[in-house]
């Protein structure tokens, strides 16, 4: 393929510009959105991400095994942590600022796809249509639109914690675009360094998320697709330090993160295997067809091949197994995009059983560009034909009015689906609407419906998701959390009881048993609670001050005093602490 005459950044500029305003009329609509789901635990109750002097805090593991809203989940994301202190630096607590940071990164990801698949055609032709005025241009256009458009991509916009994916995905394209360069540098300087900037962007995407462990993978697979037989040597040796980096980052994640063990899930290995069938057709129904979009999707272990969604699955693997053998023999192309998509979706279906979130839509971000790759090939097929129509480019014309009501009916559900993640009571009732079994989608609605004052709703919601999941801790806290506010205090300690025994390890509910038996008048009572949950969770702010206060008021103020000091050494800020340290040196305490 003759690249000369556009190598240019000017030659890019049209479809650039167009991308970039596609883009932005796409997300535009989330910037009004407000935080949602984890966001509330991970931006605005994370005082760490409070300071840029804290970036070095959140590269050991000290703070994911400690620190982090949610230790034990084994994930070590220090990047995205890292983008959320700059965002707080920036827009402090400003909803709209962080989904402005995840639409721009959103910008440069879809860019980055454009030069990938452009650099890829320089690499290998891609057919007569790249004849055409500008037909360089049009497989890499076509891909960063079906790409940049698809509405399974509304989960890692929309979501801000989700901005994990995005970065994983832009520095995997860097990463994989600086190996492409390395042949073409002549001087030995230039080959090391940019050799060196593909691994150190390989780092950055492992930083950020782990599915960039399939980058080797992925790179193996351009090797074959796309370097002539006799580079085929280099190739493969030049992706074994990315090889050496995946093993690192499974040894440090081994040894240094701890790791709680997920929900127990009993199957066989055949069942295992119906599921991971299950799974993989899914998510390839949602690449097809992005419609019924929904944050919780009830997934029903199969025990039958015969069970209508794992035979679909069935006969779409083997279809897609032909594809493979088709591509192996007819086309390069074909075949790096069918192993993209493989290569990306293995991970995220089921093989090791994800129980707390079986499928999610965000998990289609990487997976999507094997995908888009595909479509616009078959595009580019469409203009290539040869036909007897009266007009001389009716192939162009038909492949363009294709691509042109594709993108309308992306553009539809994306940007519907952006309206759903607007404020918390419109996601979770539309999340309940959809699923109305899961137990999580009834348990946030009533967490949305108790933070307006809806506290009746919000018990309905507890008690159905208690019906769906009778063994929900979470949802035996929420209820002891509403009965604590309607001062039905005695109710309230037995559903932190029964809240406790099924996950003796919940500090909060140690801690907010103990506040309801101190309102009970029962304060020597409640401090082996609060020394509970600040034993369970060190950094627990307001349990090393409710321990304090209820220490205080039994007389032990050396003791309190320790309390007050330690919540103020965890959080410099919290004036409930220095308050009370204040109020010792008085005749009488006041919690």
């Amino acid at each position: 393929m003759t690249i000369s005459n556009t190598s240019s950044f000017k030659g890019h500029l049209a479809p650039l510009i167009f991308l970039v305003i596609m883009s932005c009329g796409l997300y535009v609509n989330t910037l009004p959105n407000d935080f949602m789901w984890d966001d509330t635990n991970l931006i605005q109750h994370n005082r760490h991400i409070q300071s840029l002097a804290n970036t070095p805090l959140f590269f050991t593991p000290h703070y994911w095994n400690d620190l982090h809203p949610y230790p034990g989940l084994g994930q070590y994301r220090p990047v995205r942590t890292v983008t959320f202190a700059l965002d707080y630096a920036l827009w402090g607590l400003a909803p709209s600022g962080y989904h402005t940071t995840n639409l721009l990164l959103n910008i440069v990801m879809v860019l980055l796809v454009y030069f990938f698949v452009y650099r890829l055609g320089a690499a290998h032709s891609f057919g007569a249509a790249e004849k055409r005025p500008f037909g360089h241009m049009l497989l890499p256009l076509s891909v960063a639109v079906i790409f940049g458009a698809h509405p399974v991509h509304v989960e890692s916009v929309a979501y801000v914690k989700n901005r994990s994916d995005l970065l994983a995905l832009i520095f995997c394209l860097c990463a994989f675009l600086l190996f492409m360069a390395y042949p073409g540098r002549k001087q030995r300087k230039e080959r090391v360094t940019v050799y060196i900037g593909a691994l150190f962007f390989f780092v950055l995407a492992l930083l950020s998320k782990e599915i960039a462990v399939t980058l080797p993978l992925l790179l193996m697979a351009y090797v074959y697709c796309f370097l002539p037989k006799e580079e085929w040597a280099g190739g493969f040796i030049r992706t074994v330090p990315f090889w050496g980096g995946v093993a690192l980052f499974f040894w440090f994640r081994h040894v240094f993160l701890e790791i709680l063990s997920e929900e127990n899930v009993h199957f066989n290995a055949f069942q295992h295997l119906l599921v991971v069938v299950k799974t993989m057709g899914w998510y390839f129904q949602k690449l097809i067809w992005p419609v019924h979009l929904n944050a919780e999707h009830v997934f029903i272990v199969p025990d039958s091949v015969l069970e209508p969604a794992v035979f679909s699955a069935v006969i779409g693997l083997c279809v897609f197994g032909a594809a493979l053998i088709f591509g192996l023999k007819k086309s390069k192309w074909v075949l790096f995009a069918l192993c993209w998509l493989l290569l990306t979706l293995a991970p995220v279906s089921n093989i090791i059983f994800l129980a707390s979130r079986p499928i999610a839509e965000q998990r289609l971000l990487f997976p999507s560009l094997g995908f888009g790759l595909l479509l616009g090939l078959g595009f580019m097929k469409i203009m290539d034909r040869n036909t007897r129509s009266i007009y001389r480019d009716g192939p162009v014309v038909g492949g363009l009015l294709a691509m042109a009501l594709l993108l309308g009916f992306y553009s539809i559900q994306t940007v519907r689906r952006n309206a759903d993640w607007q404020d918390p009571l419109t996601f979770y009732s539309k999340t309940v609407a959809d699923s109305p079994d899961s137990s999580r989608a009834q348990l946030n609605l009533g967490v949305a419906l108790a933070d307006l004052g809806r506290l009746d709703e919000a018990m309905d919601r507890y008690r159905n998701a208690l019906r769906l999941k009778p063994d929900y801790a979470m949802a035996y806290y929420k209820i002891g959390n509403v009965l604590m506010k309607k001062n039905r205090l005695a109710e309230a300690v037995e559903y932190y009881e029964k809240a406790i025994k099924i996950r003796p390890g919940y500090a909060h509910a140690y801690n907010n048993k103990g506040v309801a038996m101190m309102r009970l008048g029962r304060i020597e009572q409640a401090i082996p609670f609060f020394s509970k949950a600040t034993a369970l969770m060190p950094d627990y702010v307001e349990a090393w001050n409710n321990y304090g206060a209820a220490l205080a008021n039994t007389g032990q103020y050396r003791q309190a005093a320790k309390c007050f000091a330690r919540a103020l050494e965890i959080d410099p800020e919290s004036r409930e602490a220095a308050g009370n340290l204040r109020k010792l040196s008085g005749i009488k305490f006041e919690r």
